[in-house]
Parts: structure tokens; sequence; C-alpha cells
């Protein structure tokens, strides 16, 4: 294999498949950029670039590294947007009186009024049991009346079954998936899971089995009282989005931008493989959930709508050995590319570092790469502060907070973080730090309210460098 100005190499080949009568494969022009030596990347509708911390690994010793791979969707015009195959589903449980249920119906309604003939819509409700209000149906314009109808029929009362609303949600969307269909579970709660499956880890492992038969999830959590570590991590399993409304009367806003997302959907069932050389561990995948087989981890990440970006940073353990190149790990994404009306794309890269003795080499490290793992240590440190706060570890947490503080400011001189970001995040720690000397107790409404804002941000953070 030769080497790329002796540094890490990464070489991407998009291939395109047309599917016909003769079955003909045509490939399409992606543009290699190799203007620096320790990262390659390549254009298209989905551009992936991917670079190691460290371009130079120790002869005779082993090592820890990071790589991150960058995944962007680029601006689109779209001749036609790729049908929906969608469910909602709504919490009717008895919190969400007071007016949520009936804003949450309106914002049902709205999703309705929005989706065009070639969209499905089914209508989910739960409580203690989970009701089909009504099953998927194209939204025809006397569909829609039927639809309509089934959200003004879901009435306050009962317990909280999301497992069960959520899992009936998905089970309908998987009856009507097409070639080219965005099929997706929208999920509304007010309150804490209570019947069957209830933790985070639980859910969320349930949403990334969906998401493995193309079946997303954007959750949406109301009010200061939901599990929002559970719906955050259903959402990033199950590659949607997450929203944190506050007030109910803004969920109709919040209902148009998901509407907005999915019809700029530029690719469909994009997938990182991510395959280790030999001599090399994967310790972590920070921020998307995966699954192994064998060496490789496969990252299932969903839709991509246009200018969207994902961020994944994975950490890597590499043993000592006598090769003077180290194949690190191989690389591919594949997608349905939406663009060129669905085609099957497939880009593969090579992550290859060189060991050497020379001390000054080993030093180096690449500051894009070291900035991103800053940023999801940022974010798991104020993951961490809210946990201790919430289990009434004030001190504790706000020991996190200021230990993070100094971290940042130390980390905007080493990797070249511009002054006023690093100003700003150390700003919102310290304002978290007062929110919580404020509040009368982690149970208070200003509390919940801030571990939810921060939360919320902090998962964007994992999800993508541009919430940062």
């Amino acid at each position: 294999m030769k080497s790329l100005n002796n540094n890490l190499m990464v070489c991407v080949v998009a291939m395109g498949l047309l599917v016909g009568l003769t079955s003909t494969a045509s490939a399409r022009t992606v543009k290699i950029d190799r203007s620096n030596g320790a990262t390659v990347s390549a254009g298209g509708t989905v551009a992936l670039k991917a670079s190691l911390s460290k371009a130079y690994v120790p002869a005779k010793a082993a090592t820890t590294m990071h790589a991150r791979i960058e995944l962007r969707a680029g601006e689109a015009e779209l001749q036609e947007r790729a049908p929906m195959n969608l469910a909602v589903v709504l919490d009717h449980s008895g919190s969400m009186g007071g007016g949520r249920l009936e804003q949450a119906k309106a914002a049902a309604h709205s999703l309705v009024d929005r989706l065009s003939e070639q969209d499905r819509l089914a209508v989910v409700s739960y409580g203690t049991s989970v009701t089909v209000n009504q099953d998927s149906v194209l939204a025809t314009l006397a569909n829609k009346e039927l639809l309509h109808n089934a959200i003004n029929a879901v009435n306050l009362g009962g317990s909280t079954n999301l497992e069960g609303g959520y899992l009936t949600g998905a089970k309908i969307v998987a009856k009507y998936p097409t070639d080219d269909s965005v099929n997706r579970v929208v999920l509304l709660s007010d309150g804490h899971a209570n019947i069957g499956l209830q933790t985070p880890e639980e859910l969320g492992a349930l949403a990334g089995k969906q998401l493995e038969k193309g079946i997303s999830v954007s959750a949406m959590g109301i009010g200061l009282d939901y599990n929002e570590k559970l719906m955050a991590k259903m959402a990033s399993q199950g590659a949607g989005n997450y929203y944190f409304v506050e007030d109910e009367k803004k969920l109709v806003a919040i209902f148009e931008k998901e509407f907005k997302s999915l019809s700029n959907v530029v690719a469909r069932n994009a997938k990182i493989e991510f395959k280790v050389g030999p001599g090399v561990e994967l310790l972590k995948v920070h921020g998307f959930a995966h699954t192994m087989k064998g060496d490789k981890a496969v990252i299932n990440l969903g839709a991509f709508y246009a200018h969207q970006h994902k961020d994944i940073l994975v950490e890597l353990a590499v043993s000592a050995r006598g090769e003077a190149k180290r194949d690190i790990a191989d690389i591919r994404l594949s997608f349905k590319d939406v663009v060129q009306g669905d085609k099957s794309v497939h880009s593969t890269g090579q992550l290859v570092a060189t060991a050497t003795k020379d001390r000054t080499k080993l030093a180096s490290v690449d500051k894009s790469v070291m900035q991103r793992v800053e940023q999801i240590t940022y974010a798991q440190n104020v993951a961490r502060a809210n946990d201790a706060y919430e289990k009434g570890k004030k001190d504790e947490a706000k020991k996190i907070l200021g230990e993070q503080k100094k971290r940042m400011e130390r980390a905007g001189a080493a990797y070249g973080f511009a002054d006023s970001k690093v100003a700003e995040k150390v700003a919102e720690l310290e304002a978290q730090e007062a929110e919580m000397e404020a509040a009368p107790a982690p149970s208070a409404a200003p509390a919940k309210r801030m571990r939810k804002a921060s939360r919320s941000k902090a998962d964007a953070v994992m999800m993508s460098a541009d919430s940062f």
C-alpha cells in the first residue's frame, strides 16, 4: 500500500447502482481532496470526511487514538420529495390534562393538513392501554377526514404505556414501507413510562432495533415532568429528532419543523461500517448507537435532510506491532440517494497511520479531531453534572462543572477554539452552576427546566459539532 505523504490515508470511492432490465451499474464522479496528508474527503449528496487524531503511532508501544467521521448532506434541489410513511403516537395519560392533550391533537391535525396523497399516516394513542385510532392510510382528501376524526377521538386518561404506544406505531409503519419512503414514528409524552419497558437503556435499544428495520423515531417531551434521558435516548438510537417542548402551545410549530426536515430528506437508510485493522480494538463509539459484528461496528444513521451534519467519534486502542504502516480501520458509508432517484451509493475509505520513534511526530495531533474530543467531553460532563444534581448531590455537580470550565479554557489554547467560543461555553457552565445554587430543590420547576434545556443542548452536541 502506498502512503500519502507518509501520513494517514483515506481512499474514498463512491459508486452508484442503477437498477434496470440489464442490471447495469454506473459510477458517478466524486471529488477526492488530498490537500491534507492526514485527511482525505469525498463530496456528493452526503460528503464523507474521516481523520485520525494521530497520524503517527509508536513503533514499539501501545497507544490510544480517536477517529472522527464527519457526514454532511449538501444543499439539494429535489424534483420530488420522498413519500412519508408515518405514525403519530399520542400520550393521553391523565397528566396530559390542562390543555396539553388538546395542543398535541392540534399539532397532529396540522401534520395531517401538510401531507400529500403520496404520504401515509397512522394515529395511535396510549395511556394504560394502546389504541389504534386509525390504521395507516394514504393522505387522500377523504382519508384526511378519517385521520382528523381519529385524532378528535383521542380522550384523556390512564397511565403511561410508552413502550406499547411506540411499538404499535412502529409495527404499523413496518407494514407499509415502499422502496423510496421515509419511515418514522413521531412520539409525544409528558411523563415517565410506568408500564412495560421503562428505562432509557431498554427503550433506546428498542428504538435501535426498529431502526435496523428502517424505522426511525422523533421524540417530543412535553412540559417538565417527562424523562428527558429516555426521550433523548430513543431519538438518538432511533436516528430521529428530539424536542424539549416546555410550552405545549408551541407544539404546532414543532410539528412544522419536523415536517420540514422530513420534506427535505436527501438520503435514506444511511449506514457506516467501521472495521478495525489488525491489533486495533474499538473501545467506544460516542453519541451513536452501534452493533458489533466481529471486528466491525455497524452504525445505522437513518435519513439525512439537506445541510444536516452527523459527527461520529470513535475511540481506539492500538497495540504495538512491527509494521511501518498500520491499517487502523476500513470505513464504508452506504445510503439511498434521494437526489439521484434513490440510487444506492457506497463510499469506502481506509485510515492508515505510520509507526515511528520520532517524538516530535508522535506528539503531533489533528486539532480538528481533538476539538471534537473536547466537545464530546463537554457534553458528557454536563450530563454527569445533571445526574449528580438530580440525585441531590449539588456539591458534586458543581465540582464537575467547575472542572469542565478549566478544561475548556485549556482546550481553547491547545486545540485552537476561538476565544469567543471558550467564553460562551464557560458562561453556559457558570449559568448552570448559578441555577443549581438558586433552585430550592432538584424537583423544583426551575431546576427541571435547567436540566432539560442543558441536556437537550448536550445531546445535540453528541450528534453534531454544529450544535457546539
